[in-house]
């Protein structure tokens, strides 16, 4: 082939240097020292490094949740050991017994609420209440009464304020709006319908999965699903977004076809859908930017273009 079709060789050699270069820096040192020359090799060993990467953090994970857990536990006996020689607690003559602060014992005040009036059993109060109980903040939207997972806002990337953040597996995706692709020339954009409805939509080659915007998902005849793991996205901005459901087998038309796509929901503005390279390979599809065309070659299919 690089005797007779010397032009072919050097798109395809450049479309493997293309996609390598905008790969994370550890998947593009490992598929670089692979010397791969074809855009499909490139494509395959980067995804097969990226799933023994998830693979890897997620056992780091379990281990480190193992770790924590006999870490509690340790602290635990130490604070109560402590809680119970420690300097500041005596034996009052009033109740006999030890602990620390002032003895209420004769009072008359309730061990729960700090009132008067009635003792701890008569006491109106939830026995996990105080009078200096801390409000109660959402770690996903900042407001207050409520936790994250009652929050009905879009889930955020940060942290949460008790416990372990979840394992969540890398993603990435290059166009989130119209205004973050640099060159419009360099996209392929087109409207077909995604479960029946009319849906703009955007082949995404840097994109590692297949996308659909939070208004667009009424319009799904699938219900969605958690994921197994979650998706930290990285978009261009140098935002992250997390992403814990997806809408499998979605069905969509192109060229009088029908075919699936899985999609997972995020925040997206100016697209209803984008197509990744998760559904992309899966259908053998290469996307021409420069004729604006999309070439199917599914194995014992009839190859066709969009």
């Amino acid at each position: 082939m690089s005797r007779y079709a010397t032009h072919l060789v050097s798109i395809e050699e450049r479309r493997a240097t293309r996609f390598s270069h905008g790969l994370k820096s550890y998947i593009r040192r490992l598929v670089i020292a692979q010397d791969l020359q074809t855009y499909g090799a490139v494509l395959r060993c980067a995804l097969r490094i990226e799933i023994d990467n998830q693979r890897y953090q997620q056992r780091r994970a379990e281990q480190g949740q193992g770790k924590r857990k006999t870490g509690e536990s340790s602290n635990s006996k130490h604070k109560k050991a402590r809680s119970d020689g420690g300097q500041d607690s005596k034996i009052f003559q009033e109740c006999g017994k030890r602990h620390r602060g002032k003895c209420l014992y004769r009072t008359g005040v309730c061990y729960k609420c700090g009132k008067q009036g009635h003792l701890a059993k008569e006491c109106q109060q939830g026995p996990n209440q105080t009078p200096n109980q801390r409000t109660i903040r959402c770690y996903n939207c900042g407001q207050e009464g409520h936790v994250s997972n009652q929050c009905t806002r879009p889930k955020t990337g940060g942290k949460g304020g008790n416990g372990a953040q979840q394992q969540r597996a890398p993603a990435r995706t290059y166009a989130m709006m119209a205004e973050e692709v640099e060159n419009p020339n360099d996209v392929v954009t087109s409207t077909f319908p995604v479960c029946s409805r009319s849906a703009y939509v955007l082949f995404d080659m840097g994109a590692t999965h297949s996308f659909v915007s939070l208004s667009f998902t009424r319009y799904l005849s699938t219900p969605s699903q958690d994921l197994e793991i979650g998706l930290a996205v990285e978009t261009p901005s140098g935002n992250t977004l997390v992403a814990d459901k997806v809408y499998k087998s979605c069905d969509l038309i192109l060229c009088d076809r029908m075919m699936l796509v899985d999609l997972v929901p995020l925040a997206i503005l100016k697209f209803d859908v984008i197509l990744g390279m998760d559904w992309l390979s899966a259908n053998q599809a290469s996307v021409d930017c420069f004729k604006k065309e999309v070439r199917f070659a599914i194995p014992e299919q009839l190859e066709f273009v969009f």
